[in-house]
């Protein structure tokens, strides 16, 4: 049987300490640059927020401009592309900030209740990292 083309896209089974590892690790680092993260979206917002008042007043003065309705239409077709760019942009901003500014309680919960497992059970971390597979 020949192998699935496409399977180096689906993601390899780990085990469960490795995976506790990693999260201990983004957990981490997501501790150590929050207030980085949440000055550098909230700067990129805030330049997104004015390069759109700058794009709004600037289209006024374009409307103004052309009395020739084919040029205008012309430029709403490159408009609607650049505010469809804008968008994808200004989305992705948003869900940075947010992102940075909630709590990642899920992932501390995790944590908490994969310490006490082993701790309760007395196991080698090893030994319950063989048993399961993610």
């Amino acid at each position: 049987m020949t192998p699935n083309r496409w399977s180096w896209l689906l993601p390899k089974p780990i085990c469960d300490l490795e995976f506790v590892e990693r999260l201990r690790r983004q957990q981490a680092t997501l501790r150590r640059w929050r207030r980085w993260l949440i000055a550098l979206y909230g700067a990129c917002l805030l330049v997104f927020i004015a390069l759109a008042i700058l794009a709004a007043n600037h289209a006024v003065e374009l409307v103004e401009l052309f009395a020739n309705r084919w040029i205008v239409l012309g430029g709403f077709g490159i408009g609607l592309v650049t505010g469809v760019g804008l968008g994808h942009v200004g989305h992705r901003i948003a869900l940075g900030l947010v992102s940075a500014i909630s709590s990642h309680r899920t992932e501390e919960l995790l944590l908490y209740y994969y310490d006490m497992n082993v701790e309760v059970t007395r196991k080698d971390p090893e030994t319950l990292a063989r048993e399961t597979i993610v």
